[in-house]
């Protein structure tokens, strides 16, 4: 998967490298985030605050959160339970699609 994602552009923030916690992982995207993003995280849940009304981007249960602000190139995405690696997996197929998108347009 890391393949994938450097192929698209994006730059994956090593949780050891991060100030963040083991489990969480921020990613570097070469656009903006915008409200098409919502499209591709669809499987994962729908915003807890409307994205179209505010500039922040919050998608979180018990397994896992995903946050970002909108215009921003930065995206985060924590895992609660370390285990649910699938979910990880999800999400970046999910980001390497939205930004393959956004190349297209």
């Amino acid at each position: 998967m890391d393949k994938l994602i450097k192929e698209a552009g994006i730059i994956k923030i090593d949780p050891k490298n991060c100030a963040c916690t083991k489990n969480s992982y921020v990613y570097r995207i070469p656009n903006s985030i915008g409200v098409e993003i919502l499209e591709f995280l669809k499987p994962l849940g729908i915003p807890a605050i409307s994205f179209e009304k505010t500039s922040l981007l919050r998608i979180e249960n018990g397994e896992f959160a995903i946050t970002g602000v909108k215009r921003l190139k930065e995206i985060r995405f924590s895992l609660k339970k370390p285990e649910k690696t699938n979910l990880l997996a999800i999400f970046e197929e999910a980001l390497i699609d939205y930004v393959k998108k956004q190349k297209r347009k």
